[in-house]
């Protein structure tokens, strides 16, 4: 054996022997270790499945919770009120709870009521004669033996196997004798086996136990579970891994088996990593291969022929990792291609040649032949970027690098390809998201920025008009503190989609950030045709949107500018879009508005009042008014409500409805709602020691400063500070932040309730929140919206509203106060209907502190009309006097 053969048998053996090597540790011990990862993450996901089936189930025992925990179902077991099963047990709530069955059963096991239900179809059914055997006299579901009962799991019947909850029924407070038992089920049927596939992001299937004959693969998985290892998987074939969870029904007994179709992610991965690596390793071992060849060659075998250093380069170049080709410098003709350049754009061999480079150009024309010019002039290599195209049309991004070289005598041109088609790629992804929202995947801001000014270029230059629409989503943040972000980012989504299916697509629709969006209108003839285009976008929102199964109505206030005439560039009609926005909000929302130039100055003279409001705290600027509270059975005043008034220097006395909302925006809420806390309990403090007769201050708290870190200490040190009895203080809040963080509210509350105060509801009926929900929170009473009390004597709406808000909160043992009241109709329909307290212009407007004072020394109380209201006789429907 010659020597050149010697050395590359040594140098193949030993990278042979390292590639052994690597063969056998990735085949024993890595790709186990991923097939022991796969499993343990399939079990993961099945232990996940089974968690959301018992999260199913743990919804309808807290819905049973709600009804069986309540006096007016307590009372319908012993009586059988029809009146009972009208109000509460309508159809519409099988949809709405996803129910098949409600029944309330005696203590006996009587069944006082009994409904089935086919909630997908919206129709009743005859209660299930299966389920009737087990709710049966002493049978597990209407057997509760103490008031913390509970009895959850899985009723396997004919028609499917059936969800079921059930409690006592007891009082509101959760408190016997026990009267019978609640029970409800809902069919684990393939639109609930969708909703649990849709939340675990897997397949899923459940198959039943009790089947005559099983399947023998699910034979063979029965007999490797019991309870206590009710979880195992299974690799059905390279591809897929099967999962199996087995579930027992409510009397312990094997029901259910859930099956998981997982992909086989880590394995194929992991099996892919490791060939790459090994693939890697090959290249690597065959570059040291080469260079040890090439090294052979240079120092021990320095005479070998020129045929055979030839064909050593050939292959070299024919092996490389790199692109290479050469060619006809005069037409670019391609003489000689190596296999790398051949597969970066899928070429045979024999398919290659003869071609010329200008045949192969993508996107690139004429960059190839000024680089090519510049090579042979000035005589360096030149790297460039270039486009070719494949065989398959798709386009490679390469970056080139061109020489001139000589071969026997004639001048050549070598090309070097490098592929950076990836990079590119992941390049153009950066700038896309750059440009983009990452939510609703519409233009962001930079890009709609640079679409209006090309637009104003176009429009400037032709004598187009252009139109700019501003659309801000009305009471959006109320979605997020009801819901949650997460339903709001859902709802902007569905939002964009909205938006981009409505517009024509040379029009651009874009969102700025937050709830706010924003249109670019061109190709139109004159302003007015934007109208129809405006008004369809608000008709867009009159139908509802879907989240989270639940139907949501949400309206849009719209700004329009008009270029030329509210503007020349892309910033002023922006702005002056966003003055139009605020006006149509503040004319109601849900409608759009022209920009002018009043807006314009409306919009300065918000941002001059923003900027008062930073020093009107320190410049003693705000001061308080109290309107009284009057309690219905005596007509004495029992209290007042502290509000806040500002006044300007400049303007005088301005009312709360035009700076609290930029309190609220700037977070200047917190700092003065601090002041009016403190400012009513200092006066409030003076009151009683100066002998007036005992009352209790109102203070209204905002969300921002009700959900501020340390709001208890804050009362704490106000009631110390000033030596003020608790019992004087009532706080307000709003139903928007009873519905947002509800652990740390019902927290803050009861700690402020241990301190001795008062906490009421304000503006109820205009939020969210129901009564059965208030029943979390100790709560003393509610506050009727003045909205509701205003027409209650001419609109029958509005007097059932008020009616049901009534009877309901003194189920829940609430106090209820009127706010609003003008007339004496308003008052004698109050008094009717048993409400304790009023405050309205009907008795007094809310007064300064001295005002208030001469108010509290006259004794004043409730007119002589009241007296006639009181024996049941009718008034006449007048105002009352301040």
């Amino acid at each position: 054996m010659t020597q050149r053969g010697k050395a590359l048998l040594a140098i193949g053996l030993t990278l042979g022997g390292i590639l052994l090597v690597l063969l056998l540790t990735s085949q024993f011990i890595l790709l186990k270790s991923f097939v022991s990862l796969e499993e343990q993450k399939s079990l993961k996901n099945v232990e996940r499945a089974a968690h959301v089936l018992d999260d199913v189930i743990d919804q309808i025992n807290t819905i049973v919770g709600d009804y069986s925990g309540w006096d007016d179902a307590y009372k319908f077991v012993k009586d059988r009120n029809q009146e009972f099963v009208k109000t509460n047990l309508a159809d519409a709530i099988y949809p709405k709870l996803r129910l098949n069955l409600l029944i309330y059963t005696d203590s006996a096991g009587r069944i006082v009521y009994g409904r089935a239900y086919d909630y997908l179809k919206d129709k009743p059914l005859p209660l299930y004669k299966s389920f009737l055997p087990h709710i049966a006299p002493a049978s597990l579901l209407v057997r509760h033996d103490n008031p913390e009962s509970v009895h959850t799991g899985i009723v396997m019947l004919p028609e499917g196997p059936l969800l079921v909850a059930s409690r006592p029924v007891l009082t509101s407070e959760y408190k016997g004798p026990i009267r019978g038992a609640l029970i409800m089920g809902r069919f684990l049927d393939a639109e609930e086996t969708r909703r649990v596939s849709e939340i675990i992001r897997l397949p899923i299937g459940f198959s039943r136990l009790d089947a005559p004959a099983l399947p023998p693969e699910l034979a063979v998985v029965r007999s490797a579970l019991s309870d206590a290892s009710s979880s195992l998987v299974q690799r059905k074939n390279r591809d897929v891994i099967y999962g199996y969870h087995l579930f027992s029904d409510i009397y312990g007994k094997q029901a259910l088996l859930a099956r998981l179709d997982m992909p086989r992610d880590i394995s194929r991965k992991g099996g892919e990593t490791i060939r790459y690596f090994i693939l890697w390793f090959f290249a690597l071992s065959l570059v040291v291969f080469i260079c040890s060849y090439i090294f052979v060659n240079r120092f021990i075998l320095a005479r070998l022929k020129k045929e055979e250093t030839e064909k050593r380069y050939r292959m070299l170049v024919e092996q490389a990792a790199e692109g290479i080709i050469l060619a006809d410098p005069v037409n670019l003709t391609i003489m000689e291609a190596n296999n790398a350049f051949r597969q970066l754009l899928g070429y045979a061999e024999e398919n290659m040649l003869p071609q010329t480079l200008r045949d192969l150009l993508g996107e690139d024309w004429g960059v190839l032949d000024v680089h090519v010019k510049r090579a042979l002039a000035e005589r360096r290599p030149i790297k460039f970027e270039l486009s070719l195209l494949a065989t398959d049309h798709s386009i490679a991004y390469t970056e080139v690098s061109v020489a001139v070289i000589s071969y026997e005598g004639h001048e050549l041109l070598s090309f070097v390809v490098h592929d950076i088609t990836e990079r590119k790629r992941f390049e153009q992804e950066l700038m896309y998201q750059a440009s983009h929202d990452s939510l609703t995947d519409l233009p962001n801001r930079n890009i709609l920025l640079d679409r209006l000014s090309q637009a104003l270029s176009l429009g400037k230059r032709f004598n187009k008009p252009i139109g700019v629409l501003l659309l801000d989503l009305d009471n959006f943040k109320i979605i997020n503190d009801t819901m949650g972000h997460a339903a709001g980012d859902r709802l902007l989504v569905n939002v964009a989609e909205r938006l981009r299916g409505a517009m024509r697509r040379y029009d651009t629709v874009a969102r700025l950030g937050g709830d706010e969006f924003a249109i670019i209108l061109t190709e139109f003839g004159e302003s007015k045709e934007v109208v129809p285009v405006t008004e369809k976008l608000l008709q867009l929102f009159s139908d509802p949107f879907e989240t989270e199964g639940r139907e949501i109505f949400i309206t849009v206030s719209i700004g329009i500018t008009l270029f030329p005439s509210d503007g020349d560039s892309a910033e002023v009609l922006l702005k002056n879009a966003d003055a139009a926005v605020y006006n149509a909000k503040e004319q109601g929302k849900n409608s759009y508005r022209f920009f002018s130039a009043e807006l314009n100055q409306k919009a300065f003279e918000r941002l001059e009042m923003e900027g008062k409001l930073r020093h009107a705290l320190e410049r003693h600027e705000f001061e308080l008014h109290y309107q009284p509270r009057v309690e219905l059975a005596t007509g004495r005043i029992v209290g007042a409500e502290a509000l806040i008034r500002w006044n300007d220097p400049e303007n005088g006395m301005i009312g709360p409805y035009k700076f609290i909302p930029l309190l609220e925006e700037t977070g200047l809420i917190i700092p003065v709602g601090d002041w009016v806390m403190r400012t009513a309990g200092a006066q409030l403090k003076r009151w009683l020691e100066a002998g007036f007769p005992p009352l209790q201050i109102s203070v209204n708290l905002s969300a921002r400063q009700f959900h501020q870190l340390d709001l208890v200490g804050d009362v704490r040190r106000m009631l110390e500070e000033t030596g003020l009895d608790p019992r004087y203080l009532g706080l307000e809040i709003t139903e928007s932040i009873l519905m947002h963080d509800v652990e740390d509210v019902v927290a803050k509350l009861a700690a402020l309730k241990d301190m001795g105060m008062s906490l009421s509801i304000d503006d109820f009926g205009t939020g969210y929140s129901s009564l059965s929900y208030l029943k979390r929170f100790p709560l003393d009473e509610l506050k009727i919206d003045q909205s509701f009390v205003r027409d209650l004597t001419t609109d029958p709406d509005d007097a059932a509203i008020v009616t049901t808000i009534i009877a309901m909160a003194h189920s829940l043992k609430l106090k209820v106060v009127a706010e609003g009241v003008e007339t004496l109709g308003q008052l004698a329909f109050l008094i009717e209907h048993q409400c304790e307290e009023m405050q309205g212009y009907y008795f007094s407007k809310p007064l300064p502190v001295g005002q208030f004072e001469e108010l509290l020394k006259s004794g004043r109380q409730l007119p002589v009309e009241y007296d006639k209201l009181l024996f049941g006789q009718s008034g006449r429907d007048d105002k009352g006097s301040e």
